[in-house]
């Protein structure tokens, strides 16, 4: 039984890099409905075991997420917010947050003053005037597409 820790790409969730070792040390949190995270630290010393899998390309902030398995089933996942290389240590610390980070940032629906946008369906008037079942409708089919 084993822990694993892989690298993917924020938006499509498409393994990038799988790390078939663990960092150093790897803290977490999972908050009910709310934000949790915490902090990765990989030892780039051993150029071997990290050589091109771990570098400043392959975790970039927001692009990248960092998944941690136990046993191939993802046990938690968090986006990559920050890095900060210490040249002296050749340690690289990895800040992350979980998806909850990225909702105040990602808008339900958007605006262009004659309609409301929900995903791809564009709701007539200002969409003041549907129910909310007829909202809550247009949002699931946008999660859906």
């Amino acid at each position: 039984m084993t822990w694993s820790v892989s690298i993917v790409d924020t938006v499509t969730g498409k393994n990038r890099q799988r790390i078939h070792f663990l960092p150093s040390s790897f803290t977490w949190e999972r908050v009910l409905c709310g934000g949790g995270g915490g902090r990765a630290t990989f030892e780039l010393g051993d150029r071997e075991k990290y050589f091109g899998l771990v570098n400043f390309a392959t975790t970039l902030p927001l692009a990248k997420t960092l998944v941690l398995s136990w046993e191939d089933h993802a046990v938690y996942a968090g986006v990559i917010w920050g890095r900060d290389y210490d040249r002296a240590t050749k340690r690289l610390t990895i800040t992350h947050r979980d998806i909850w980070s990225l909702f105040p940032f990602w808008p339900l629906a958007t605006t262009n003053g004659r309609s409301v946008n929900v995903g791809d369906h564009s709701l007539p008037g200002n969409g003041g005037t549907l129910s909310l079942e007829t909202l809550a409708k247009y949002v699931v089919l946008a999660a859906q597409n």
